[in-house]
């Protein structure tokens, strides 16, 4: 069941950020104290000053994202009732997230990773809240699944992998592009994808 439910996460783990100065300190203030010409959507917006805290603040979104993909995991292994728990528990966490990046300020003018990142987090809550629950109520019926329920969450399996193989390429592309742009390394997010490994064995 694994390797269906969680096919979200073979693909997109944003990559870690390096920069060649190692200074990586984030500061929050009010939109006061931001630029006029950015446009904010709450007040308490975050401000960065640097490229690599722009970058960490929205891997770090994606660790929490991917706690609870790890934690539903964990309860599916008993129940899908128990997963199905864990979903209702995630989507509020991942809508705030959401709404944390919606409100990170252009960083130098750049939109592209921004708007790239509130694309993929939109995906994780409309997965979970739809794809998830879809395949959690197919395996309620256990053993009395049929080969067209089967189907069913095959289709949905593909359906997330191949929607999330569009939005890792546009991701990748949007970060590689925003790393060049401001003198920053990018690397390897290795321990959490080991992490999302393990979720497909």
């Amino acid at each position: 069941m694994k390797k269906t439910l969680f096919a979200l996460m073979a693909v997109c783990v944003i990559s870690i950020a390096g920069c060649k100065n190692n200074d990586s300190k984030t500061t929050s203030t009010s939109a006061t104290k931001v630029s006029k010409q950015v446009e904010l959507t709450s007040y308490n917006a975050p401000v960065f000053e640097t490229a690599v805290a722009y970058n960490d603040y929205i891997i770090n979104r994606q660790k929490e994202v991917y706690g609870f993909i790890f934690k539903m995991s964990d309860a599916s292994n008993t129940s899908p009732a128990a997963a199905e728990k864990v979903i209702d528990e995630a989507l509020p966490a991942i809508d705030k997230i959401l709404g944390e990046i919606k409100d990170m300020p252009p960083f130098k003018g750049d939109v592209a990773f921004r708007d790239a990142a509130v694309v993929l987090f939109s995906f994780y809550k409309t997965t979970f809240d739809k794809s998830y629950r879809a395949i959690m109520e197919i395996n309620k019926k256990g053993a009395k699944k049929t080969a067209a329920d089967i189907a069913r969450m095959t289709q949905i399996s593909n359906d997330i992998t191949n929607n999330e193989a569009q939005l890792d390429i546009t991701m990748k592309t949007n970060q590689k592009n925003f790393g060049v742009a401001n003198g920053m390394m990018i690397q390897e997010n290795t321990e959490l994808q080991e992490k999302v490994n393990e979720l497909g064995k």
